[in-house]
């Protein structure tokens, strides 16, 4: 109702002699009450839109896996387009943290991937507050041995479910003993290898006969579901290590960095497997990459990926202390380059965060 037709009420209901007709009183209590609630439901209406555009912006704007401590808020960055087409940037902040990825990090981050001679994928975490910042973090890049994360993330899963034990052992045969790393091809055929060492080995070593003992033990299908389970929209599995039928393993930095956040959080299986996944990590024996930059002394806990064809350098890894991060880079075009960058952009991190 509106608020002249009240008025008109009002009026009426007063007489020439001032006096208020008292069979009229109702009527304008009446009247009164329903412009009060016409108004009232006005600004709820105004409010209750106002809150759901804003929760529809933020599930529009939510990217990738959310921290503990909150869900994600996309604050997307533009960028001109780089010398190699690193461009498409993203930062997000966890709420309720309070801290977002710093300015400097993320200028410091695209002046060294603008500069890179190479395509380029990369993604850092903070571990403590959930903030991340990525450049071209979903494109997806050919893995080479980074796949073996996506590997051993399907067997902690399912030992943790019971379908496979770490002690269940794997007779290699003569067919098994492919080359590349890893010192399992030494071994001779009919020898037995439990599924605890071929995992330990897999990513100490980038053994490609544990990696394959895995993937047989498992299935190509099974870690793929995997993948699917766990969100990993760019990363597939689709040949066995040395395996040369043409086609490629793939995986995105963002991708690497959600399997290496649920191994830290202890999110994939439970607290000892977790301790098995991450003391592996530590002791992966290829140091060429982040560690360069690093602080003498770091504990890096990380997994590489190299390939000669295509040209690939990668190393995924979450940087241990007091305040831990992730650092995750794919690269293809120049191993040499690639080694530089890793170092720069590990430095700038340092000098940033």
């Amino acid at each position: 109702m509106r608020a002249n037709t009240l008025f008109r009420l009002l009026n009426g209901a007063i007489g020439r002699d001032g006096k208020m007709r008292r069979f009229l009183i109702p009527c304008c209590i009446v009247a009164l009450c329903a412009c009060l609630l016409a108004g009232c439901a006005s600004e709820t209406g105004s409010t209750a839109g106002s809150g759901s555009q804003s929760a529809s912006l933020l599930s529009s704007e939510q990217t990738g896996s959310t921290a503990s401590s909150g869900a994600a808020v996309s604050d997307k960055v533009s960028s001109s387009q780089s010398k190699s087409g690193n461009s498409s940037e993203s930062a997000t902040s966890a709420v309720g943290s309070g801290k977002s990825v710093p300015t400097a990090l993320k200028k410091r981050v695209r002046s060294v991937l603008q500069q890179a001679p190479l395509q380029a994928s990369f993604c850092y975490v903070d571990l403590d507050s959930g903030a991340q910042y990525s450049v071209a973090g979903g494109k997806q890049m050919v893995s080479a041995s980074s796949i073996k994360l996506l590997i051993l993330a399907a067997f902690l899963d399912q030992v943790n479910a019971g379908r496979l034990s770490m002690d269940d052992t794997y007779t290699l045969k003569a067919a098994d003993l492919v080359g590349g790393t890893g010192s399992l091809q030494n071994r001779t055929a009919g020898s037995t290898v439990t599924l605890r060492e071929a995992a330990r080995l897999m990513i100490t070593e980038s053994d490609n006969v544990a990696a394959n003992i895995l993937i047989d033990t498992m299935g190509t299908s099974a870690i793929n579901k995997e993948a699917s389970k766990l969100g990993l929209a760019g990363t597939q599995l689709n040949r066995r290590m040395m395996q040369s039928n043409g086609a490629q393993n793939y995986m995105t930095a963002a991708d690497a960095a959600l399997i290496l956040k649920d191994i830290y959080r202890g999110k994939l299986a439970s607290r000892e497997l977790s301790a098995f996944a991450l003391k592996c990590l530590e002791e992966q024996t290829d140091d060429q990459g982040f560690l360069a930059g690093l602080p003498q002394g770091t504990s890096f806990a990380h997994k590489t990926g190299n390939l000669s064809s295509p040209d690939v350098r990668n190393d995924a890894g979450i940087v241990e202390g007091d305040h831990p991060y992730i650092l995750v880079a794919f690269t293809e075009g120049s191993s040499d380059s690639a080694l530089q960058v890793m170092k720069s952009l590990a430095q700038a991190v340092e000098e940033t965060r």
